[in-house]
């Protein structure tokens, strides 16, 4: 397959719809981020915009959304593995607890730590899940 017959696919065009999305706002939140770093007045209101609505989209792309990745490349089919979507599941969880606990972190709001410790060791399990798997399905 070209590049060209890769572009004019429909799961193509869906990924660089949500990449351009995602991109806006990552750069909602670093705006409001440097804003604040500046102490400019409302740029509390754009961090909280920014991470809030960058915490739920990746809940919603990495839980919500079954992945259904079937590559020539790869040795098995992303759909049929369970512990596969259950991995990725936890991954976009833990992701989501992080963000929300790095907002809270810079907006000086209580359990900040307890967020980001939970997320932190969340997304170090699955990470450790995944490799562990990697390794059993002999994929390193």
């Amino acid at each position: 397959m070209t590049f060209e017959e890769l572009m004019e696919t429909q799961a193509m065009r869906r990924f660089i719809v949500i990449l351009i999305a995602m991109g806006g706002i990552v750069a909602v939140a670093a705006v409001g981020l440097v804003l604040k770093l500046l102490s400019i007045e409302g740029a509390s209101n754009l961090m909280i915009v920014g991470f809030s609505t960058l915490a739920v989209s990746t809940l919603f792309l990495n839980v919500l959304f079954p992945y259904k990745v079937k590559d020539d490349n790869m040795a098995f089919n992303m759909e049929m593995e369970p512990i596969w979507n259950f991995s990725m599941r936890i991954t976009g969880m833990s992701l989501t607890t992080l963000l929300i606990g790095v907002l809270f972190r810079l907006m000086h709001w209580p359990s900040s730590k307890t967020l980001l410790l939970i997320g932190a060791v969340a997304l170090g399990a699955s990470g450790l899940a995944w490799i562990y798997y990697r390794i059993q399905r002999n994929h390193f």
